[in-house]
């Protein structure tokens, strides 16, 4: 009976850490339809806020959106590392920037320039940018930059990491005056350490079930081991 007992509670302990321990998570944005247009407001935080991601700082008088790559420059300039989509701040050039909130601080945060694809006469720009890491009290912990891209060849997506510990937020700033794009065109953002209250994986809400099942099946035998002593 002891034996069955610590291995029900064995189970439970096991489906409860599995639960507790954040699933790293990749954000790349193809969940969203943008092929009619770009998505930005209510329907990106919404999406968003299931990563326990929040946008904030996005300087007047731009957006920030997820674009289809069909509709930047007639589908021919972006190549988005995963399917479809990437995200871009848009709307003037000059000074601008925004900033990713993470509900989970992260111990790293990686993300992805996207391709760049050349015209055959005009070739592809990219302006120069720059992430700064911060922790929840505002201490920058890390930065990542590029420079202008200029190129008449194909310009492969490229991944930068921003190494914590206890990343609560990113900033991407850019100061663009004559290249195609605002700011950097971003895709594929990796959270290692997942997002607020993961919802359990099945594997991990079957295991809570069997714990749960076999010490309520342990008690039921105790309690009746009991009634017949008593009797």
């Amino acid at each position: 009976m002891k034996m069955f007992a610590s291995t029900a509670w064995a189970w439970l302990f096991l489906a409860m850490s599995t639960a507790a321990y954040a699933t790293p998570l990749t954000v790349d944005f193809d969940a969203l339809n943008a092929v009619g247009g770009p998505v930005g407001g209510a329907p990106l935080d919404n999406y968003l806020s299931t990563f326990g991601i929040t946008l904030s700082g996005i300087t007047g008088g731009t957006q920030v959106s997820v674009f289809d790559q069909v509709n930047i420059y007639g589908g021919t300039a972006v190549d988005a590392p995963s399917d479809q989509n990437v995200l871009m701040q848009h709307g003037m050039n000059g000074p601008i920037s925004f900033t990713v909130n993470f509900g989970v601080l992260q111990d790293y945060f990686s993300f992805t320039r996207a391709g760049l694809i050349p015209h055959p006469s005009s070739g592809i720009t990219h302006p120069a940018w720059t992430a700064y890491a911060y922790d929840a009290l505002n201490n920058q912990v890390d930065i990542e930059s590029a420079g202008v891209v200029a190129s008449y060849s194909y310009v492969p997506p490229q991944t930068y990491t921003l190494t914590g510990p206890s990343i609560a937020k990113v900033t991407f700033s850019a100061n663009n005056v004559w290249t195609a794009f605002s700011n950097v065109v971003l895709d594929d953002f990796v959270l290692p350490n997942g997002a607020p209250n993961p919802i359990p994986e099945p594997g991990s809400l079957m295991l809570a079930g069997i714990g749960i099942v076999a010490v309520g099946g342990f008690r039921l035998i105790r309690r009746r081991r009991q009634a017949t002593s008593a009797d």
